[in-house]
């Protein structure tokens, strides 16, 4: 925690929090710490990995994952901020008329939760991983997404490389709001372009599919910057019309799968 601390340490550190407090489950929960840099994919937990090791997968319990990144398992609260101090000096940031510390990319954190119900309290409930004859028997994702903000190029005085990097946050920017416009015109035979950008592609679970989504805006109370603000607020707005199907993942062995059998049956 402390003063300094993002929502994103502050989300991994009460999910922490609820698993230490657990009664009869155990945990394995492992991080990954990706950057999408000029529609380039980078492990920040492993930065000096070539790029061209990351591909997106899709997983059919995790849905699209990045395969070849680092995914580093945690058991302690002192980890976590390790963790993501660590990842955050491998970020790309600049300088801009805009703003003395600008994210220069997209950047994705995803928890991949793995939880076995044992029936009786665990000697620690947050695991490293399994044991030979233990297995999840539930799966889930909590991604956290910080998207860099558009950029005017005009407002910004941005030149060279930051305007080549202004110009792809851009894109994937409209990218990810024709995605949205997309899901909310209400045409089950419209085409989603998800693959039209990496950024789309990675959130697509969370945009229309098997997933809970919150997502927050940032505006400017400056009067100069009154265009972005509405343009941001009518982002959101459109956003908010999107409708996800949320489903349980359970990993069904047989034992389980018969009971569920007998009882539809």
């Amino acid at each position: 925690g402390g003063s300094t601390a993002g929502l994103v340490q502050h989300s991994m550190e009460y999910l922490h929090a609820k698993i230490m407090a657990s009664t009869d489950t155990e945990y394995v929960v492992r991080l990954t710490y990706a950057e999408l840099y000029n529609e380039e994919l980078k492990d920040l937990l492993s930065p000096h990995q070539s790029t061209e090791g990351l591909k997106i997968t899709d997983d059919p319990n995790f849905g699209p994952v990045i395969q070849g990144i680092t995914e580093v398992p945690f058991t302690t609260a002192a980890q976590i901020k390790d963790l993501l101090t660590e990842a955050e000096k491998n970020r790309h940031f600049g300088v801009t008329n805009m703003n003395a510390h600008s994210s220069r990319s997209h950047v994705m954190v995803r928890l991949s939760i793995e939880i076995r119900k044992i029936g009786t309290k665990p000697l620690n409930p947050l695991r490293a991983s399994w044991g030979p004859k233990d297995k999840p028997n539930c799966v889930a994702t909590l991604n956290l997404v910080d998207l860099a903000g558009s950029e005017r190029a005009n407002k910004s005085g941005t030149s060279g490389q930051a305007l080549k990097e202004g110009a792809f946050i851009n894109k994937s920017l409209l990218t990810l709001g024709t995605v949205i416009a997309s899901l909310t015109e209400g045409k089950s035979t419209m085409h989603i372009p998800y693959r039209d950008s990496k950024l789309t592609r990675l959130l697509s679970s969370a945009l229309g599919g098997n997933a809970k989504t919150c997502m927050i805006t940032c505006i400017s109370p400056a009067s100069g910057n009154v265009s972005e603000s509405i343009s941001t607020l009518k982002f959101a707005s459109r956003a908010k019309r999107i409708v996800n199907e949320v489903q349980k993942n359970e990993i069904l062995n047989m034992k389980t799968l018969s009971q569920k059998l007998s009882v539809a049956y």
